[in-house]
């Protein structure tokens, strides 16, 4: 102890980024889990469009008429909506968790490079941005970026 201050172990903070550096990559495991859900989402609405497809051009075969438009069926289908909002945001929070990888390895690199009195100084700040991202972090904290600047351990 110096000065009336706690002095928080370096090695404590450099296993507390290897443990957020975990838990955001369990986060982005789990993204991608329902990435991987939603393929066969789309399996089964490519199955179903291309059944729509087949039908419109043997009727259209049939009855010597054009072969209609179903992109307007394709934009009011609940179902591909649906596939569509989740694709998109799971996506999203796929990059933002990348992203945000890189920023905390990048943390940690400047982390490492500092000096003693550095390492300490930001020790204070870093502790409960690190213990947040250890024990609290979740997909939808990727819904936008996540600013490591402005996080703290109450969001």
């Amino acid at each position: 102890m110096t000065q009336g201050k706690i002095e928080i172990p370096m090695t404590d903070i450099e296993l507390l980024f290897g443990e957020a550096v975990l838990s955001i990559a369990q986060v982005g495991q789990a993204i991608l889990t329902d990435v991987q859900s939603l393929q066969k989402t789309q399996m089964e609405l490519l199955l179903k469009y291309t059944k729509m497809i087949n039908d419109s051009l043997t009727a259209a075969i049939e009855n010597s008429s054009k072969v209609p438009d179903i992109s307007e069926t394709l934009k009011q289908d609940p179902e591909m909506i649906k596939f569509s909002s989740d694709y998109d945001k799971s996506t999203t929070q796929l990059s933002h968790c990348n992203q945000f990888l890189e920023t905390l390895k990048t943390e940690f690199s400047q982390f490492q490079k500092g000096s003693s009195g550095e390492r300490v100084a930001a020790s204070m700040h870093l502790l409960p941005k690190l213990t947040f991202l250890k024990t609290k972090v979740s997909k939808d904290d990727f819904n936008k970026p996540l600013d490591f600047k402005a996080l703290n351990s109450n969001p």
